[in-house]
């Protein structure tokens, strides 16, 4: 279970983008490690996302959320 979990960590995420009619406008956009992505999008277009305790080694009484905006060129 420690090995599938120490290799679950090595593994980096990457965010697509899609339009309203699901086409593809960016892909392959890495996600910062140690962070859980949500799909949650306020009205203002920002999503979130869950910091992974267990990738920084350390267990907090506090949950901690990052609020991100993704700015396409």
């Amino acid at each position: 279970m420690e090995e599938r979990a120490a290799f679950s960590l090595q593994i980096t995420d990457y965010l697509a983008v899609f339009d309203r009619e699901h086409r593809v406008l960016q892909k392959d956009i890495p996600v910062p490690q140690g962070i859980t992505l949500s799909s949650a999008v306020d009205e203002n277009g920002a999503f979130f996302g869950l910091k992974d305790q267990d990738y920084f080694g350390v267990e907090e009484d506090k949950v901690t959320f990052y609020q991100m905006k993704l700015i396409i060129n």
